[in-house]
């Protein structure tokens, strides 16, 4: 034993050996009981032995060096220095070689003395701690440094290393070279009881293993660092944990090339809790572990994951995987994946501030991800969540949430190349809920398994976009906002869209509901979708390219507004469309494929089934709360409603409404390539409703009841349509009813049937519209009544080869004047009563049948003198009269035939046009019409009152055109000469003959007998026809007017060269045959308002200041196949204008 005692001071010990060894056997003490011990210093070349060695002091404790230059460090005792009231010395061993020790201390009341170790070889302290301590002071610093590798141990009471001071805990730091670290038997301490915990650092190439390292300090917890530039980390064996109870915690970072697999990872400070940073080339495997930085009364650290390969994440029911929570702000949290997976199935992520912002939560991966919940809630602010996967898929096994109770939500954001499934997902802010937003770039999306939403209690929802290649499936979907709902956007880009699973809704109950639109290649189809704003409820858009089509029977389609404007609803594809309703059938009922299932009160009072109803329903149903299908009702506006389809349309489930109880209502509009179904349809304004149309290009029209009414304002038109293909139109009452003006009400089939019910235009003190039921089959209306406290609409119900049945039929004006009143058919005629009454002026009343007979009510008439005529609403061929037709004279209801009438014995089988039937009255009522005059067909009337009239027969008087429909009469402007018109008449008729051989013209050639034939034609039929020559020059387009009186006239278009003309023509077609009834079904419209704009408007004043009807054009070259009836002026179509007929040239019509 070697002892150096001194009251004051304790002597120096120094064994030096300059090319030896030493071996000390026995202990080596350096005391003072009240001053200061010695320093402690061995040196050798050779190795060194020794037993304990202790340097003690009262106030200063003694430094023990221990050096071999080329040698071992062996110390089978314990190492110490110690001052009771002070500074303990510094302990430092240095080796060439190994250093076998027992333990170290450095212990002083002040100070702790540090530690300092370093050997070129391997180290092995796996029996040994090392300890720092100081209680009143500060704690020294514990740095290990080896070539080789370094294998801590310690103890169950004892840590492998410790540096603890009152005041401040020392820094342990450990460094291997070229070696590996392993403290996985013991825990690397840091503590300050009330002031600041040292850094812990472990740096190595090769792997680092660890159990529990904390670094804890009242005020300050230190950092943990652990790097392996080379290797692996696994602290599975214990947690990490920086913490300060008073202060701020320090960050925790772990970097290594190789996997990383941790336990419990904490950095916790009252005012500042710790980073987290985790870096790894290769996978990454939390999963047994939890990861948190939290201030209870400041702001959470970061926490930042990133590897080249996989990675996966732990917690459990109790604990999230990784959680950022501060009093005053969160903590981000940032996840990704190079080349890997990322998988957090276990646990949850969470970033949480009771009082502040929260923080972001970014998971990025190169293949899948798959998440529990994720949620970012702040009372200032909530962070956003964002998922990206670029060559993978996502899958959100439970709900994703961006909070905030005072402030603004984030946003919520998936992005995969493949497919994406989550649960629910939510953003609610009470300013401002956030954006969510769903895209995959080559795979699909299913939301089904939860709700997406956007909330903001007292501001501005975000909007919810959907985005895939793939099929998308939702749940609910849902934006609300107290200002402001959010957008809804779904976007298939190649495939269907299915939404049944729950209804889309953007809310917004004192503000602006937000759109919602759906656009897919393939089918559609969805449950209900809801827009309903205080001063504006948003568009509904649903846009399908399958000839699948759309279907939303699953629920309702609505947009509302109860203090502005509701949004337009628009539904277009190429393929069937059906839509949904509040209502349902029940009982034997809807027997007939295809047809509406009208409820019973459709139904007469003795069960029959009235016009227009077509016996569609059994007599034992019931139909139970009928509801709007699509409804848009808003208090200053109530949005459009639009439905095409190249296919069939079916909205029998439910009503179409646009509605607005203060304000203006949209159109309706039902546009089929097939057969169109519907039930109820309503346009109501109080200052103006909208109009009502429904086209079929190559099927039926079937409807319940149409109205389009303003109590206080004007009324839309109603137009059924099939345009050809016997196409049938069978429909329930048709009404529009305007306070101060009505609509015309329009009902075409030239190759179908109709049949109607009651069909009324009316106006309290306005003028009423006309009514027109035009069919090439049989015509079965209801009353039809055009009501008007100014003037009242003409009434014209015509077929071209069938019969006409009607109920009562009046024009009555109240204040003005009487519309005429036209029945005419192929076949039988029977009417109700005709009334035509007008406080200024009655209209003609005319009725006629080609081949059957005329069976009819009282037909009424004012006082004076009012004159009918017959003919068909599609414009007749008028020919020559046969030799055996004549006059015939009825006075007083007893007929007398003329010297030359010569009635046949057999019907004569003449053109069905050849007879025109004229009824004049020059006072009273037209009644007791109960005679017959047989050509082909018989006239009959019934009772009652004086009447003087005359009945012609005749035949017409010139052979002038084809399809002639005209009305009244006004002169043109002279704008030409006669010779010029005839020159071009005679000029087409030598491109007919030069194309089909021989003499083809009549010889009415000439303007004196082409207006000669045409002041005939407008004598005896009551219309008027204008002749239009269209010439397609190189530079410029010229139109040609001729009417039956006045001079031609003539107008030039430069802005329309032949080749332009022509390209816009093309365009037109284009439109028309190909895409518009599908995706871009307004892209027809363009042109034809163009083309409108060069053809008719140049010439549209005169035509309307002559009183022109019908148009008969002679086309140029190129321009003989376009359809005129389909131009556009931007509010009504060509063909609801004007009636139209091509010809080849006057003087080539039959």
């Amino acid at each position: 034993n070697i002892r150096s005692e001194g009251a004051q001071v304790g002597g120096n010990i120094d064994i030096t050996s300059a090319n030896g060894t030493i071996t000390a056997a026995g202990d080596l003490n350096s005391f003072s009981q009240n001053g200061t011990a010695g320093n402690v210093s061995l040196y050798a070349v050779g190795n060194i032995a020794t037993q304990n060695i202790r340097s003690e002091g009262a106030q200063v404790g003694g430094n023990i060096d221990i050096t071999s230059a080329n040698g071992t460090i062996t110390a089978a005792g314990d190492l110490n220095s110690f001052s009771q009231n002070g500074t303990a010395g510094n302990v430092s061993l240095d080796a060439a070689t190994g250093i076998d020790i027992a333990n170290i201390r450095s212990e002083g009341s002040q100070q702790g003395g540090s530690i300092e170790i370093t050997s070129d070889a391997n180290l092995d302290f796996s029996q040994t701690t090392l300890n720092s301590y100081s209680a009143n002071g500060t704690a020294g610093d514990v740095t290990i440094t080896a070539t080789g590798n370094i294998t801590l141990g310690g103890d169950a009471n004892n840590s492998a290393i410790r540096s603890e001071g009152l005041q401040q805990g020392g820094n342990i730091t450990i460094t291997s070279t070229t070696g590996q670290i392993d403290a996985s038997s013991g825990s690397l301490d840091s503590y300050s009881q009330l002031g600041t915990a040292g850094n812990v650092t472990l740096n190595a190439p090769g792997n680092i293993t660890t159990a529990n390292i904390l670094s804890d300090g009242f005020e300050v917890g230190g950092n943990i660092n652990i790097t392996t530039t080379g290797g692996q980390i696994d602290t599975t064996a214990g947690s990490l944990n920086s913490y300060s109870a008073n202060g701020t915690a320090g960050n925790v970072s772990l970097n290594a090339p190789g996997d990383i697999a941790t336990g419990n990872i904490r950095s916790q400070g009252l005012l500042l809790g710790g980073k987290i940073d985790i870096t790894t080339g290769g996978n990454l495997d939390l999963s047994a572990a939890t990861l948190n930085s939290y201030s209870e009364k400041g702001k959470a650290g970061d926490v930042s994951l990133a590897a080249t390969g996989n990675i996966s994440l732990g917690g459990d029911a109790e604990n999230s995987a990784i959680r950022s929570e501060g009093l005053q702000q969160g903590g981000n949290i940032s996840i990704t994946s190079a080349n890997g997976e990322i998988n957090t199935r276990q646990g949850n992520l969470d970033s949480f501030s009771e009082a502040g912002t929260a923080g972001n939560v970014f998971l990025r991966a190169n293949g899948n991800i798959n998440t529990a919940s994720i949620r970012s809630e702040g009372a200032k602010q909530g962070g956003s969540i964002v998922i990206l996967s670029f060559d993978g898929n996502v899958d959100t096994w439970e709900n994703l949430n961006s909070f905030s109770s005072a402030g603004t939500a984030g946003d919520l954001a998936i992005q995969a190349a493949g497919n994406i499934n989550t649960f629910g997902i939510r953003s609610d802010g009470y300013v401002q809920g956030g954006l969510v937003r769903l895209i995959s770039s080559n795979g699909a999306i299913n939301t089904s398994w939860g709700t997406l939403d956007s909330y903001s209690l007292g501001g501005t929802a975000g909007s919810v976009l959907l985005e895939a290649p793939g099929s998308i499936t939702t749940g609910a979907i849902r934006s609300e906002g107290l200002q402001q709902g959010g957008s809804i956007s779904i976007s298939s880009y190649s495939d269907a869209i299915n939404t049944t699973a729950g209804n889309l809704q953007s809310f917004s109950p004192n503000g602006t509901a937000g759109n919602v639109s759906l656009n897919a290649p393939g089918k559609i189809t969805t449950g209900s979708i809801i827009s309903h704003g205080r001063f504006v409820g948003g568009n509904i858009s649903i846009n399908s390219g399958s000839d699948e089509g759309i279907d939303t029977t699953a629920g309702v389609l609505e947009t509302y507004s109860t203090a502005g404007s509701a949004g337009n609803v628009s539904l277009m594809a190429p393929g069937d469309i059906i839509t949904g309703g509040g209502g349902y059938w029940e009982g034997d009922g809807c027997v007939v494929v295809g047809a509406p299932c009208l409820p019973p009160r459709a139904l007469g009072e003795n069960g029959e089934v009235p016009p227009g109803v077509d016996d569609i329903f059994g007599r034992n149903g019931q139909y139970w709360n009928i509801g709007s299908g699509i409804r848009s009702q808003g208090w200053l506006r109530g949005g459009k409603i639009e439905i095409i389809s190249n296919g069939n349309i079916n909205t029998s489930r439910g009503n179409l409404d646009s509605y607005s109880e203060n304000g203006v209502a949209g159109d309706v509009t039902i546009s089929a390539g097939g057969s169109i179904t519907a039930l109820n349809i309503t346009s109501y304004g109080n200052f103006q409703s909208g109009n009502v149309g429904i086209f079929s290009d190559n099927g039926a029209i079937r409807t319940g009841t149409i109205r389009t009414i303003s109590p206080n304002g004007t009324s839309g038109n109603v137009t059924l349509n099939t345009f050809s293909h016997q196409g049938d139109i069978i429909t329930a009452d048709i009404t529009s009813e305007g306070g101060l003006a009505a609509g015309n009400i329009t009902a075409l089939a030239p190759d179908g049937a109709i049949t109607t019910g009651d069909l009324t235009s009316r106006s309290v003190v306005g003028d009423a519209g006309d009514i027109t039921v035009a069919a090439g089959g049989d015509v079965e209306t209801g009353d039809i009544s055009s009501l008007g406290g100014g003037n009242s609409g003409d009434i014209t119900v015509t077929s071209t080869g069938g019969n006409v049945t009607t109920g009562d039929i009046a024009s009555i004006a109240e204040t003005g004047s009487a519309g005429d009143v036209t029945v005419a058919a192929f076949g039988d005629v029977n009417t109700g009563t005709i009334t035509s009454s007008g406080a200024t002026g009655d209209g003609n009343i005319s009725v006629t049948s080609v081949t059957g007979t005329v069976n009819g009510g009282d037909v009424s008439v004012q006082p004076e003198p009012v004159q009918s005529e017959s003919a068909p609403n599609q414009p007749p061929v008028v020919n020559q009269a046969p030799a055996n037709s004549s006059v015939v004279t009825i006075t007083n209801n007893n007929p007398v035939a003329s010297p030359e009438m010569n009635i046949p014995d057999a019907p004569v089988n003449l053109p069905a046009t050849d007879i025109v039937t004229r009824i004049v009255s020059e006072g009273g009522n037209v009644s007791n019409i109960n005679n017959s005059v047989m050509q082909r067909g018989e006239i009959h009337g019934s009772s009652g009152g004086d009447s003087n009239a005359e009945i012609s027969l005749s035949t017409s008087s010139a052979d002038v055109a084809q399809t002639i429909s005209v009305l009244s009469s006004s002169p043109l402007a002279v704008a030409t000469s006669d010779a010029a018109v005839a020159a071009l008449d005679k000029s087409r008729e030598s491109e007919f003959e030069e194309y089909f051989g021989g003499n083809l013209g009549q010889n009415l050639t000439s303007t004196a007998s082409t207006r000669e034939a045409m002041v005939k034609i407008a004598a005896e039929t009551g219309y008027k026809s204008a002749i239009i020559y269209v010439m397609a020059q190189p530079d410029q387009l010229e139109l040609i007017v001729m009417t039956g009186t006045g001079q031609p006239i003539r107008k030039t278009v430069p802005e329309a060269p032949r080749e332009k003309l022509l390209e816009v023509v093309s365009q037109f077609r284009s439109q028309l045959t190909v895409t518009r009834l599908g995706q871009r079904t307004d892209g027809y419209r363009k042109p034809a308002q163009q083309l409108y704009q060069w053809l008719i408007a140049p010439i549209e004043s005169e035509l309307q200041a002559a009183g022109i009807n019908t148009l008969l054009l002679s086309m140029d070259a190129g321009l003989r196949s376009l359809p005129m009836a389909a131009l556009y002026d931007g509010q009504q179509f060509l063909v609801e204008k004007y009636s139209m007929s091509q010809i080849p040239s006057i003087s080539l019509v039959d």
